[in-house]
């Protein structure tokens, strides 16, 4: 076996996934504190119900885009012997959602591989997790045989013998810090923490193709990803972005259209979606964004939660239904009008009378997970609410539709939980009550128990629509939002951010751009980022058309 760093240390592994999550919920809350504060508060008694009649909503009001339907099944493998095989089965998950895209994707431990199994396959799909995995024989000739085009990500590439004929040969890690990975004429960044990718040299250019490099600390480059017949070895499984937008995983979700649909079209798709739209919400406000979308000839989704409720510190601690505020619900429908596709955000966006775990307050606090902070501030995921379970999830959902549709708005038919957390119950709740999500669904290695989270869990952003395990669709968001006020002038939630993402991504031949903005952030920052992704040569579109 080959003497790789590939595979992290258990700390590592936590920290990066951790961090993963804190880039995409724990600057959420802030943004979400500051929406709460800037809302138009109104007293509680409401002297009228909105008037929608005579209005008729156009289809793209709660289309969801259709559920995968490729025809390119796969086969992913991954480890199952050593002290990672969770890991390596969450890793099996997130590369299994990725072949969705394209068809039914089949997972399973490379252990129990049989003689020609890859042969019913469009593509297989190999994670080398575990330095010390013994392959089996069968899958180490199919794999030699070339019958069925391979992604090997990561280690054990020394045990499939006779590779010199191929034109590569593996060599130890090279020791020099790996910085970026060029691609496409990108570079995509790497977590710092990553390990070193595997070695590989090519011995024979006529026979292979460089599809990416290392760059080193030093500038130099190595390979990163080769191509040799019907086998194409990525140096690390890199399924692991750490929440950034511009990371080498997108290297990888290109690699999977050229596994199972090399013949996809170049083409470049964004969204935007407003968020958390809520009773609270100023509706000049929110049809001043509207207006200014639709002149602009931009489709769009927005996020809407139907009951708000104050912070345990408020008092009176108020609860304000959306049915209560009839100039919202109006502006609700004007934005449809406009060209807005709705999406439920929850409920309450909190939990009752829990900090959960900032104010107890709506857009503040997560819903369907228990989260805590650390003394140093750092969210800490807990597991499962007290009482959850299917039914309670279920019910809550359907609470949350009812109080949309008895405003006389449609019925939502895209679902998006608060903050992105949710325990396995609530998804699959969610999966039997909506067309599609449009989030980035957490993984979580085994269950959960009472006590702090397990060892494992992972967020994932895809680049186009997949199917979860939980067995919903899932509409891309991948570029994460803007903070503030203020707005940051460099750096995480900038304006200048997304833009960078969304020129990242431009590696994914046809792949999906996604953000989102606050519309109490006003429409000047808005209209420089899509300006600028249209400069990009992006075309938005609404997630019915994706």
């Amino acid at each position: 076996m080959e003497d790789t760093d590939d595979v992290p240390s258990r700390p590592r592994v936590l920290a990066r996934w951790l961090l993963a999550l804190v880039v995409c919920t724990a600057f959420f809350s802030s943004a979400a504190l500051v929406g709460l504060s800037a809302a138009v508060r109104v007293e509680e008694a409401g002297q009228r119900r909105a008037d929608l009649s005579g209005l008729e909503f156009p289809a793209s009001a709660v289309q969801a885009p259709s559920a995968p339907s490729g025809t390119a099944s796969s086969l992913v493998l991954f480890d199952d012997t050593g002290e990672y095989q969770q890991m390596s089965q969450l890793y099996g998950m997130l590369a299994a959602a990725l072949g969705s895209h394209f068809g039914t994707p089949q997972v399973h431990g490379v252990s129990t591989y049989a003689p020609g199994e890859m042969g019913a396959h469009r593509g297989v799909v190999y994670l080398g997790t575990n330095a010390d995995q013994v392959l089996p024989p069968a899958f180490v000739a199919d794999v030699r045989n070339g019958g069925t085009p391979v992604l090997w990500l990561g280690a054990n590439l020394d045990e499939l013998t006779g590779l010199e004929a191929q034109g590569i040969s593996w060599t130890p890690a090279d020791p020099r810090p790996a910085l970026r990975v060029a691609y496409e004429g990108a570079e995509l960044s790497r977590p710092s923490d990553a390990g070193a990718p595997a070695g590989i040299t090519v011995t024979d250019p006529t026979r292979v193709q460089v599809l990416a490099d290392t760059v080193h600390d030093d500038g130099s480059r190595t390979p990163w990803a080769v191509r040799s017949g019907a086998l194409t070895y990525v140096a690390e499984v890199a399924l692991d972005p750490a929440g950034e937008s511009g990371d080498r995983y997108l290297a990888v979700c290109d690699l999977f259209i050229d596994l199972l649909r090399p013949d996809a079209p170049v083409r470049h798709r964004a969204l935007l979606r407003l968020e958390d739209v809520n009773p609270l919400s100023d509706p000049e406000e929110l049809r001043r964004t509207a207006d200014a979308l639709n002149r602009a000839g931009v489709p769009y989704s927005f996020a809407l939660y139907p009951v708000a409720v104050d912070g345990l510190d408020v008092e009176p601690r108020r609860t304000v239904r959306l049915v209560e505020r009839p100039d919202v619900v109006e502006a609700v429908a004007h934005m449809i009008q406009r060209g807005g596709t709705m999406v439920l955000h929850g409920y309450t966006h909190q939990l009752g009378g829990q900090r959960n775990p900032d104010t107890g307050g709506s857009g503040a606090d997560f819903e369907f997970f228990q989260v805590q902070r650390a003394p140093d501030g750092a969210l800490v995921y807990q597991g499962p609410v007290p009482g959850d379970s299917p039914a309670w999830a279920t019910e809550r959902l359907r609470s949350a539709i009812t109080e949309v549709t008895r405003t006389g708005l449609p019925r939502p038919q895209v679902f998006e939980f608060p903050h992105y957390a949710a325990s396995a119950a609530s998804y699959e709740a969610a999966a039997q009550l909506f067309a599609a999500r449009y989030d980035r669904p957490y993984y979580l290695s085994g269950g959960w128990s009472a006590g702090p989270m397990n060892d494992f869990l992972f967020a994932q952003y895809a680049p186009y629509v997949v199917r979860d395990g939980y067995g919903s669709t899932v509409i891309p968001e991948n570029l994460g939002f803007v903070q503030g006020p203020p707005i940051p002038a460099v750096g995480v939630g900038s304006l200048q951010a997304i833009v960078d993402g969304a020129r990242q991504n431009l590696v994914v031949r046809d792949g999906v751009a996604s953000f989102f903005y606050h519309p109490y952030l006003g429409t000047e920052g808005l209209h420089w980022i899509v300006d600028r992704l249209q400069d990009l040569g992006y075309e938005f579109v609404s997630p019915g058309e994706l």
